[in-house]
């Protein structure tokens, strides 16, 4: 009973159907941030935030790390970032390492750190997909030929 963690069933994120956690544009958060589900910020966040989907919006700071299965960047983020699909959007700034399985970075978006790649798996959706973008086109999970593969977009 005491001393013992509790153990907490790993159902999917779908399965869960937990409503988003929101930290809106007039809001300021000093400490950490946990949820077991999806939190997206459009305010300030001076701590760490560790959820399995972390999405920052144009008008987000976070000054701290964040740590989740999918993260999308609209904002700024000083701190490290380890997600297993990273996506940057356009208007993103990372001031920091991004430790990554997949990583995208939208041309525009601002990077001030080192990109450290966790390792693939090949079960997992791919950042192109979650984001339901019309870069969608661009999600293959066939990988091209050695001769065409470039590290380019």
């Amino acid at each position: 009973m005491f001393g013992k963690s509790l153990s907490i069933p790993k159902k999917s994120f779908e399965e869960n159907k937990i409503a988003p956690s929101i930290i809106s544009v007039d809001m300021r958060v000093t400490g950490n941030i946990t949820t077991q589900g999806e939190i997206h910020i459009d305010g300030i966040v001076e701590g760490d935030v560790r959820g399995h989907s972390v999405t920052l919006g144009k008008s987000a700071e976070v000054h701290g790390y964040i740590e989740a299965e999918w993260v999308k960047i609209w904002g700024r983020l000083d701190g490290t970032v380890t997600g297993g699909d990273v996506f940057i959007g356009t208007s993103g700034e990372v001031v920091g390492d991004i430790i990554h399985d997949a990583v995208i970075i939208e041309r525009g978006a601002v990077v001030q750190g080192r990109l450290k790649a966790n390792g693939f798996q090949p079960d997992k959706k791919s950042a192109v997909e979650l984001l339901n973008s019309p870069t969608k086109q661009l999600g293959s999970n066939k990988a091209a030929p050695p001769e065409k593969q470039s590290n380019v977009p």
